[in-house]
């Protein structure tokens, strides 16, 4: 770089032409995204550089708001799929040539308000949501992890020390192999309910161990009250932390649990765990309110929104 970065303040940016527009409140849009994810900078603290993530200034800063919830709006991501350029994986680039040319509805003044107050608090929600997530795993951090037995989920899969009492001769080669087509029975079952949009979900009830996919369910799981309400909690951290697009990663998952005697990290993280719950059941009230709003300004049809709200599933 012609030795311009060698003096005591190196650390600094090489491209200075923004530096005077960061120090604004904007919305803040990540750039490889599964759909667009768009934030609002409100207190003008963060520092952005336009490739990884990338800012949006409006000329009436008093209808950012209402760009925020527009934006994010199942809408505007529906067009956005089938505008911008795709990437490995189901991403996409969110760049200034695909995010540009997105239609933003004409609307009232007192639409927009309305609009970018509940565009607001939804992402006031989100981050509280987060936010209880990263408390839950700072309590998982001081728990003993260990990995349980497939046999644990599905009592039809076999385990080793059982299958070995009925083949003295079994070699734990040779258990692999039959374990593996077991478990490739179950990836089979798990996929088609592993995409995005499907509920997934965790519940101990009655002594019973169970996981939601959708339509399909894991049950018959039966253990005593503590340890069960223990692992739901974990399973629903597990099934809201990880992009479990693969059925391999999500048995992983499921299959990786944590103990501890510290009674105090089980009930805090259960009742942080229910508090995450009451936050979700907030936001989908609020974001279908939201959604409403921003699909009579498009004027859109039942049939319209059935096509955009069945491609997300």
């Amino acid at each position: 770089e012609g030795d311009i970065f060698d003096h005591d303040e190196w650390y600094k940016m090489g491209r200075n032409q923004n530096l005077d527009k960061q120090e604004t409140v904007k919305l803040c849009v990540a750039q490889t995204v599964p759909e667009l994810r768009v934030c609002v900078d409100s207190e003008a603290k963060y520092f952005i550089n336009n490739v990884r993530v990338n800012g949006i200034l409006s000329c009436k800063p008093e209808y950012l708001l209402f760009l925020l919830g527009v934006l994010n709006s199942p809408v505007l991501n529906y067009i956005f799929k089938h505008t911008a350029k795709p990437k490995d994986g189901g991403y996409f680039e969110a760049n200034k040539q695909f995010i540009a040319p997105l239609p933003i509805p004409k609307a009232t003044h007192k639409q927009k308000i309305s609009i970018g107050n509940k565009a607001q608090t939804l992402q006031d929600l989100t981050t509280k949501r987060f936010e209880k997530l990263q408390m839950i795993a700072k309590r998982l951090e001081r728990c003993e992890r260990y990995t349980e037995d497939a046999h644990f989920v599905w009592h039809d899969v076999p385990n080793f020390k059982k299958a070995k009492e009925g083949n003295k001769g079994l070699t734990k080669k040779d258990f692999k192999i039959i374990l593996d087509n077991a478990l490739r029975v179950k990836h089979d079952l798990v996929f088609p309910f592993l995409k995005k949009g499907n509920t997934k979900d965790a519940f101990f009830e009655n002594g019973e161990l169970r996981i939601n996919l959708s339509e399909y369910i894991i049950n018959g799981i039966f253990i005593d009250d503590d340890n069960g309400r223990f692992i739901a909690d974990i399973w629903r951290y597990t099934l809201r932390s990880y992009h479990l697009a693969s059925p391999k990663e999500f048995i992983n998952k499921i299959l990786t649990l944590y103990k501890t005697d510290n009674e105090a990290i089980k009930n805090q993280i259960h009742t942080l765990m229910n508090e995450i719950i009451t936050l979700e059941n907030n936001i989908h009230i609020l974001e279908t309110e939201l959604n409403d709003e921003i699909f009579s300004l498009f004027k859109l049809s039942d049939k319209d929104m059935e096509i955009i709200y069945s491609s997300f599933k």
